[in-house]
């Protein structure tokens, strides 16, 4: 079973940071090692990380330009075949998520060098939402204009970043993004079956129309750089979305918006999200 890196930027995250640790220690798996790169923080973040020193492999703490700037270190640090990249919020959803998700990826090297499953989407109660991530034969046909892989516990192998480099810093919110528009033009990734091994809580810059325009603006000059000059459908798809939750936050407030935005999605058949943020 292959050495499984995983690494995570912290600042100031001592709210979900002990939930993190305490599912890393739980991996029945433990061919893992856990690399932390701190951009400095000022709260209890890097306390919480020296008592759970049996898990936590790797720590630097000091100031960077952003989290692929953090990434980047981490990558350097990185000692394992497959690399992943998991928010200080997120956690593995339970013992043997690590596990299954490494027994996914036995065999698929040198064929695929990125392996993604779904992944669950929660609130900060740790509710389930709903699923991300589609196989590689629908995901396709849309990476090219937006994100259409889930990134946290993605598996990159190492020879990626040897023959690709490493993460654009320019980017603040869509440096994976560029990254896997980089790697993915000649080889295609692997699509793990199977039930979501990590969770990843949503409710902070996700609701925020303000970073979901920057995050969709980053993704339009990824797709730029890498062979798509004009936009298509979903660029403006996603456009509309923003401008739609942008008015609707502005004339009721952001209470009533979600109500709203909810009732819109029971009419396309889809489940209550904006309501179960908080």
């Amino acid at each position: 079973m292959p050495l499984i890196s995983i690494i995570t930027s912290t600042l100031n995250s001592e709210q979900f940071i002990g939930s993190l640790s305490d599912s890393l220690r739980s991996q029945l798996f433990k061919d893992f090692e856990w690399v932390v790169i701190d951009g400095k923080s000022k709260d209890k973040t890097l306390q919480i990380i020296a008592m759970n020193s049996g898990v936590v492999t790797k720590v630097i703490s000091e100031p960077d330009n952003g989290i692929y700037d953090a990434w980047n270190k981490g990558v350097t640090l990185a000692k394992g075949e497959w690399i992943c990249f998991i928010g200080a919020d997120d956690f593995f959803i339970d013992a043997n998520a690590l596990g299954e998700i490494s027994s996914s990826l036995r065999g698929v090297y040198p064929k695929h060098r990125i392996g993604y499953r779904a992944l669950s989407l929660v609130n900060q109660k740790k509710q389930e939402l709903y699923k991300i991530g589609e196989p590689w034969s629908e995901a396709r046909k849309k990476i090219k204009d937006i994100m259409t892989l889930p990134h946290p516990g993605l598996m990159h192998h190492k020879t990626l970043f040897e023959e690709f480099g490493q993460f654009d810093t320019s980017f603040k919110i869509a440096g994976d993004y560029e990254f896997l528009l980089r790697v993915l033009k000649n080889q295609d990734p692997y699509y793990c079956e199977g039930r979501p091994g990590i969770a990843m809580r949503t409710g902070g810059l996700s609701s925020n129309p303000r970073y979901s325009l920057q995050s969709l603006l980053e993704s339009r000059r990824a797709s730029k750089m890498h062979g798509r000059l004009l936009p298509r459908a979903p660029f403006f798809l996603g456009l509309a979305r923003i401008f739609i939750r942008w008015l609707l936050f502005k004339s009721l407030g952001e209470r009533r918006s979600k109500i709203v935005m909810d009732y819109g999605r029971s009419l396309l058949g889809k489940a209550p999200h904006w309501t179960k943020l908080d």
